[in-house]
């Protein structure tokens, strides 16, 4: 397992290099992962060549964004989106079979309907994430269609941050 993230920058982001991880077992509650390696990647576009890389021999693609600012409509962060996408999907389009491509939405604590999102109508909340011109763009990738999945939540704390794992494992492991 290769992973690839994206991070937008903010105030506090802090910088990153490339790491890799081989021979991890990983449980959470009922659910257990044996994970191969993984390449974690900077969002910078410095590491392109990385993404690259990574993007053409990984079984799964974690693409990480700042989902407050995507509800929110900030165009530097579209924009930038817009120009990842082109990127991994000219990647992506002669890979045979193609990755699971995961849209992970984090800081979604930093949007003001996530506090009152309940098991009930967490549906809801990732379908309106789901119809936001970007979010369908990503979606609609030509090599992602059939495999992409859209996790939302939080990592503010212990608690936000293993139901955002979980949810995400469980798609994984589907």
């Amino acid at each position: 397992l290769l992973y690839l993230d994206c991070f937008f920058f903010a105030n506090h982001y802090l910088y990153r290099t490339t790491k890799t991880f081989s021979g991890r077992k990983l449980k959470l509650n009922d659910l257990k992962l044996k994970i191969d390696d993984i390449l974690d990647v900077p969002g910078s576009t410095d590491y392109y060549n990385q993404w690259e890389y990574s993007c053409k021999r990984a079984d799964i693609i974690f693409y990480m964004v700042r989902a407050n600012e995507i509800f929110e409509n900030n165009q530097a962060t579209i924009k930038r989106v817009k120009k990842d996408l082109h990127r991994i999907d000219s990647w992506l389009e002669n890979r045979n079979p193609k990755p699971m491509f995961f849209i992970l939405g984090t800081f979604c604590d930093y949007h003001h309907e996530f506090k009152n999102i309940t098991l009930a109508t967490q549906g809801n909340y990732i379908d309106k994430f789901s119809k936001i011109p970007i979010i369908k763009e990503l979606k609609s990738l030509s090599s992602n269609k059939k495999n992409s999945t859209i996790i939302l939540g939080s990592m503010k704390d212990i608690e936000h941050t293993q139901r955002f794992v979980y949810n995400l494992l469980k798609q994984v492991l589907l």
